[in-house]
């Protein structure tokens, strides 16, 4: 689930308990980062996903050594979903099992949230559902998402939603904690680099200074007089 507020992208992924005899997770394998400025979720075949985000996190940042600039959250967008539809025109190959949500950050259009399906076409929202019981989720949607809530007012909506669609749904012989833990995903990165107009460095530090109780690199390397008597 993505919800696009005025600040802000919320993002919110359903992680089942398929049996209790599976080691829980240690990373999550819905959510994912693309670039500083771009993260994704994902519905479908991870498998699959994993080849599709190694090509955007490589296309981002051909982009960047390229043009000395994060990529436009679009042209990313559109650059793996030309790879997916590619999958559809040809003998011998089947199309990715995956469905995509792509949150980001961008100077020409601000917060974005784009939506890909396994087919390769893509389309931006304001706040969309991917996966199991999706029709479900946007019919709730509907009712329920405002467009000018601020970043707080959403995760509050994101976490209501996600609890009234997950247990609409729930298997019986999972308690709810077990069958979903809420992952809001408040995009940070976006919202540095928003405020730092795509500066890559942390706001107030600056470049040009060795951090503190750091040396001088210059100093160490042969740049210092020697000691009087030194050979």
């Amino acid at each position: 689930m993505g919800l696009r507020s005025t600040d802000g992208i919320v993002l919110a992924a359903e992680k089942r308990t398929v049996s209790k005899l599976l080691a829980p997770s240690k990373t999550s394998e819905k959510t994912a980062t693309l670039d500083d400025h771009l993260v994704c979720l994902l519905a479908g075949l991870t498998s699959d996903a994993n080849i599709l985000i190694q090509n955007i996190r490589v296309a981002c940042q051909q982009y960047i050594y390229q043009y000395q600039q994060p990529m436009p959250i679009e042209q990313a967008v559109k650059s793996v979903c030309n790879y997916k539809q590619s999958y559809t025109q040809f003998g011998g190959l089947r199309p990715f099992g995956v469905a995509f949500l792509f949150a980001g950050w961008d100077e020409n259009y601000g917060f974005q949230l784009y939506q890909s399906d396994p087919s390769g076409n893509y389309s931006g929202w304001k706040a969309t559902v991917i996966g199991q019981n999706n029709q479900a989720g946007k019919s709730i949607l509907k009712n329920d998402y405002k467009e000018e809530e601020v970043l707080t007012a959403t995760i509050a909506t994101t976490t209501t939603l996600t609890t009234s669609s997950s247990s609409s749904s729930s298997s019986p012989s999972l308690s709810p904690p077990q069958y979903f833990i809420v992952i809001v995903i408040v995009i940070i990165t976006v919202i540095v680099t928003a405020n730092t107009s795509t500066s890559y460095f942390s706001p107030g530090h600056d470049p040009e200074q060795p951090e503190a109780g750091c040396e001088d690199p210059a100093e160490n390397h042969g740049q210092r007089d020697p000691k009087p008597g030194a050979h």
